[in-house]
């Protein structure tokens, strides 16, 4: 019975079905962008044609900026505004005008990445196949299988992704938390290394801690060692809610441990379905005063990520978010040319991690 007719069609089925099905919220999503949802908010849905911002809480004209252009321009303060004054009955004295020249701000961009994910089915399944209910089938499994090598990948990139270059606007990778919380490099037009932007380093540490629940107390009210020297600044100190800890599974386990022995905090077994609004699925964490501690295999032995989730946007453009190209016949398409056998697509996704305020977040390489 002749099948492959049908394939144009198979990349609606494989959007309109398949992955609505996939993201229905029990699904392996990416522990971060789970933990940023249950911590911050989020705007959108995973559906193809749908911008989705996870994490950051923003206003209609900040979604706007957002989902609008190929690059987002971030602003942030250099200096602070001096020249204010208190007003007195009857005073008629100026406030000192020029001092509010003082006012420097300085901008940092990002651009979209976008990964493309092949999803292949051997011709010889649609040539046997005896409905195009088998075909649909095949391509279920195809689709599903290419949506969880994505997932895989984007599971480390989110931490450990770094695009080649800044210099264009096709980025070859995410800006991962990584590279995002250090305190000297270069990034997204910033050189941090200069004391000039030394308000738009992170709290970065690489010296060697014991991992404790005291040890983020301690990062939170009176600061550890900075890699670029001296003293990280206590997170409350800057403002930060630091209400998203994130770490490696073992790390996890000490503090689990730790917690169930003191009596300090709760274990939250994540035994139930995600409440309304929600992306993923959060599992097992911990709730230590306020604080949401939550493990991921992702992360290398040793890290530890103290995060504002309102200073932080996971974004996926409407178009291409979590969408399927249509399938074509390589063989047909490059006759003669030693194609493999096979129809194939792609599962396209684009998307970009924003630390807004990376001055707020904590990270810690050498914690165990």
């Amino acid at each position: 019975m002749a099948v492959r007719g049908i394939r144009e069609n198979l990349h609606a089925f494989a959007n309109e079905v398949v992955m609505p099905k996939m993201f229905s919220g029990v699904y392996d999503f990416p522990t971060l962008a789970v933990s940023l949802c249950a911590a911050g908010s989020k705007s959108g849905s995973l559906t193809p044609q749908s911008d989705l911002l996870i994490g950051k809480k923003v206003s209609a004209a900040m979604k706007q900026t957002l989902t609008g252009g190929s690059q987002f321009q971030g602003f942030w303060q250099k200096n602070t505004v001096s020249g204010g004054k208190y007003i007195g009955f009857q005073d008629t004295a100026s406030s000192a005008g020029s001092d509010r020249a003082n006012e420097i701000p300085s901008s940092f961009y990002v651009s979209w990445c976008e990964r493309e994910e092949p999803v292949a089915i051997d011709n010889e399944v649609l040539d046997s196949a005896v409905s195009p209910h088998k075909v649909l089938s095949a391509t279920e499994v195809a689709t599903r299988d290419a949506v969880s090598r994505q997932l895989n990948q984007f599971g480390s990139d989110f931490y450990s992704g770094a695009p080649s270059s800044y210099s264009t606007d096709k980025w070859d990778n995410y800006v991962g938390l990584n590279t995002w919380l250090q305190d000297g490099n270069n990034i997204c037009g910033v050189d941090r290394s200069s004391a000039a932007n030394a308000e738009f380093r992170a709290q970065y540490t690489t010296t060697s801690y014991a991992l404790s629940l005291n040890f983020l107390d301690a990062v939170c009210l009176e600061g550890v060692t900075a890699a670029v020297g001296g003293t990280t600044d206590p997170l409350f100190n800057k403002g930060s809610n630091a209400n998203l800890w994130l770490t490696s599974n073992a790390n996890y386990n000490k503090l689990k441990q730790e917690a169930t022995a003191r009596q300090l905090g709760h274990v939250v077994s994540g035994d139930k379905l995600p409440e309304g609004g929600m992306v993923g699925y959060l599992r097992e964490h911990i709730n230590y005063g306020g604080k949401i501690v939550v493990p991921d295999p992702k992360i290398a032995a040793g890290d530890l990520y103290g995060l504002d989730a309102d200073t932080i946007t996971l974004q996926f453009k409407a178009g291409k978010n979590f969408r399927m190209s249509k399938f074509v016949d390589l063989r047909e398409l490059q006759p003669g040319t030693g194609q493999s056998d096979i129809t194939t697509g792609a599962l396209t996704t684009k998307g970009r991690l924003i630390v807004h305020e990376p001055w707020k977040n904590f990270y810690g390489t050498n914690v165990s």
